[in-house]
């Protein structure tokens, strides 16, 4: 991700006609909830997309939330870096752009009862899909609210589970995005 915010701009700066690609970088907070979530809790998350003039793009999550189930476990969380395929509205003149998501990726889930006797960590394969919506301020600056829905791809029997499929839960996130450039 770093590389590419460094070459990017770059290489965009040189194009004098409508640059082919935007990049988007979004840090959002939120709150994770629903599925094998025991409580709601905070959901900070940062992401990184590419996406050229039709609004195909590619985007890079990374979400972390501190606990799950703090009546079960003195310590638990959950820590998520996804691989997306994007969508958004390619109307460049329209203040409010639609946009939705999927992709995998990995998951990491721990936890630790009062004395640790019980201590889970598993770090497995992930989806994840979902949507929300921009609203543009300018060419560069927007908020962005999100709704995305994560899972583990395998049933895992040591992990807390609401229901007997597979750890799953929700994410809804409002966040600053900047972009560049924007045309």
């Amino acid at each position: 991700v770093a590389m590419v915010c460094l070459l990017v701009p770059a290489a965009v700066s040189a194009q004098t006609a409508r640059s082919v690609f935007t990049a988007h970088l979004t840090s959002s907070i939120g709150a994770a909830h629903g599925g094998d979530m025991h409580q709601i809790d905070w959901a900070p998350s940062v992401s990184m997309a590419i996406v050229d003039l039709n609004g195909f793009g590619a985007e890079v999550d990374l979400s972390h939330v501190r606990e799950f189930d703090s009546d079960r476990f003195v310590e638990s969380g959950i820590t998520t870096l996804m691989a997306n395929l994007t969508w958004i509205w390619p109307d460049v003149d329209s203040r409010y752009r639609p946009y939705v998501v999927a992709g995998a990726g990995v998951m990491r889930v721990r936890a630790c009862d009062a004395d640790c006797q019980l201590r889970i960590r598993r770090t497995d394969w992930a989806v994840d899909a979902g949507g929300g919506v921009f609203l543009m301020f300018n060419e560069a600056w927007a908020a962005r609210g999100d709704l995305r829905y994560v899972r583990f791809l395998e049933s895992h029997g040591d992990l807390p589970l609401t229901n007997s499929g597979a750890f799953d839960f929700w994410r809804t996130s409002v966040g600053i995005v900047y972009s560049w450039p924007m045309r």
